[in-house]
């Protein structure tokens, strides 16, 4: 295969990562675990978690959101060496709901791309900020990029693929979801799934859909 081939290919190749279904959550791991719902075991692979900090992350987890789990690192660690471990770990942060606090602890997030970031949203999908990145990241880093984000998909509207897309999605919950659709809101939603998960767990869990029959 010539080099340009061979280069076509692999731009091909992230474009398709970069380009996730439109219903679609979270941006595809290229290497990035999500701190809520990680198996212990891959939590220990992440360099500079020791057994103990594992331990207390399984206990505290589900956390809120990455301001939570970053306070509970600061515990441990300074900012650069948070900076390091949000390479490997981290936890999907709402494009359309986030504070720059929060998208500044994204790894290589810039003070050019969070104000494009704040001039283009909301997003009405992962796709749609896929695309908006694109005019200035090249595939591969698009592709890197999202998998620390996601915009909320319709409940109501979603299928069987796109709710296994949320972080700790599993056939029980999803059978209940099913069952009680459609959802006049997602408080209605929250409350649904209490039936199958904890009150934190569904707080989670709501963080990561949207409604279209009520605001």
């Amino acid at each position: 295969m010539s080099r340009t081939r061979h280069a076509m290919v692999l731009i091909v190749g992230w474009t398709v990562l970069a380009t996730v279904p439109v219903a679609a959550q979270v941006g595809r791991s290229l290497g990035v675990i999500d701190a809520n719902v990680a198996q212990e075991h891959v939590l220990l692979a992440v360099p500079g978690l020791t057994p103990e900090m594992v331990k207390a992350i399984l206990e505290t987890r589900p956390f809120s959101g990455m301001m939570e789990f970053d306070a509970f690192l600061a515990r441990n660690f300074d900012r650069d060496q948070r900076s390091m471990l949000y390479q490997r770990i981290f936890l999907p942060i709402n494009l359309n709901a986030t504070s720059d606090d929060e998208m500044r602890l994204v790894p290589g997030m810039g003070a050019r791309m969070l104000q494009d970031f704040r001039e283009t949203r909301p997003y009405e999908s992962l796709a749609t900020f896929n695309q908006e990145v694109s005019k200035y990241l090249a595939p591969k880093d698009v592709a890197l990029l999202s998998q620390y984000v996601f915009v909320p998909i319709d409940v109501n509207t979603a299928t069987e693929d796109d709710l296994f897309t949320i972080p700790g999605m599993s056939a029980k919950l999803l059978k209940t979801i099913r069952k009680s659709r459609p959802y006049p809101s997602v408080a209605a939603f929250t409350k649904a799934i209490r039936k199958t998960v904890s009150a934190k767990e569904a707080a989670r869990l709501s963080a990561f859909v949207r409604t279209t029959i009520t605001p």
